[in-house]
């Protein structure tokens, strides 16, 4: 009998999971498909806005719902608008993302969520593209950078005449490091 008791428990525990996660809308962004950091072993380089940060990675998965990016507010900026992208190999913007330093409160991971899943072509590169709208010396996030093998080097490249894609397309020198990024993707545009 005490055998019994163990193999029903069982059953109720799986039975309780498995409602739970059908009715919590289990979300990908719990579980991040690709990732590149090594605690301890980063740095931080401030986004300024005479250039953009380009990370090119190959999604695994069909759909992005997000991602995450290692912060510092290291000088208490306020006020300062930066701007993540999405885009294919050809820099066609399939999402984008605005937000302000003020939600940078200490350094470490945080959560960038598209409003809707962003379709991508599994194994085929897109690029991570960061940039600042009005960050300067004094008044900049950093963005978390380390040595990588599993991604390309960064590219920066320069902000010209205003105009983001165009200025994505102009050949750029690669920088060792590679933005600690992770990513959140899925196989199915309904999993949320």
């Amino acid at each position: 009998m005490p055998g019994n008791k163990n193999i029903i428990a069982g059953i109720v525990f799986f039975i309780i999971a498995c409602i739970i996660v059908s009715f919590s809308g289990l979300s990908p962004m719990l579980f991040p498909a690709q990732e590149d950091h090594a605690p301890g072993k980063y740095g931080f380089g401030p986004l300024l806005n005479s250039f953009i940060l380009k990370q090119s990675f190959t999604p695994e998965k069909e759909f992005l719902a997000g991602v995450d990016l290692l912060l510092l507010n290291n000088n208490n900026a306020r006020g300062v608008d930066n701007v993540i992208l999405i885009t294919d190999s050809n820099y066609t913007v399939l999402a984008s993302l605005k937000f302000s330093s003020d939600i940078i409160t200490k350094s470490g991971f945080y959560p960038f969520k598209f409003k809707k899943k962003v379709k991508v072509i599994k194994g085929r590169k897109c690029y991570l593209v960061f940039y600042s709208v009005n960050g300067d010396q004094s008044n900049s996030i950093g963005m978390g950078m380390l040595t990588s093998k599993k991604f390309s080097p960064i590219t920066f490249v320069p902000f010209q005449n205003n105009d983001v894609l165009n200025s994505l397309k102009i050949p750029a020198q690669p920088y060792d490091k590679s933005i600690c990024f992770r990513t959140y993707e899925s196989d199915f545009e309904s999993f949320s």
